[in-house]
């Protein structure tokens, strides 16, 4: 899963004009792309292998995530270590509130994008929706009822 945050338009209305005509000017770009690895359950006989798929699918983010819904507590000090050496962090959902999920362990933050693994992976065909639209942003409503759907929540 992809997200992206723009920054800059948390607080346009109260840039001055100049401010901004100085970010275009020098083509400054106030977005953060996040990759998100999706699981239901992280323990330590899958820690490695989940925490490995999202280094090898967040090669060209600023920041990438591994997520779940469940945590062993027993894998939190390893993920840190990993996330020392890989820079992948950890974030725990809750089903019940999604806007309640928690970072237990920050990303390392990469200033720039990796252009070349961005344009290697769409060349692979794995950036499904470069040259498409872009995935329904779901309301609240919309996301407990996948939720129910899939067997996630009650």
């Amino acid at each position: 899963m992809v997200g992206v945050y723009f920054s800059f338009n948390d607080q346009i209305r109260e840039y001055e004009k100049v401010i901004i005509e100085f970010q275009n000017d020098f083509s400054i770009v106030a977005t953060k792309l996040f990759s998100f690895e999706l699981k239901v359950s992280i323990d330590i006989s899958n820690l490695r292998e989940y925490y490995f798929q999202a280094v090898s699918n967040s090669s060209w983010d600023n920041e990438g995530y591994l997520v779940a819904l469940k945590i062993d507590e027993e894998v939190i000090e390893e993920i840190r270590r990993l996330a020392n050496s890989f820079g992948i962090g950890l974030i725990k959902l809750d089903a019940e509130n999604i806007e309640e999920g928690q970072i237990i362990v920050p990303a390392t933050n990469k200033k720039q994008l990796d252009i070349d693994a961005m344009d290697r992976l769409a060349g692979e065909n794995k950036i499904k929706k470069v040259n498409s639209k872009y995935d329904k942003v779901m309301d609240d409503n919309e996301i407990f009822k996948y939720l129910k759907d899939k067997g996630i929540t009650q």
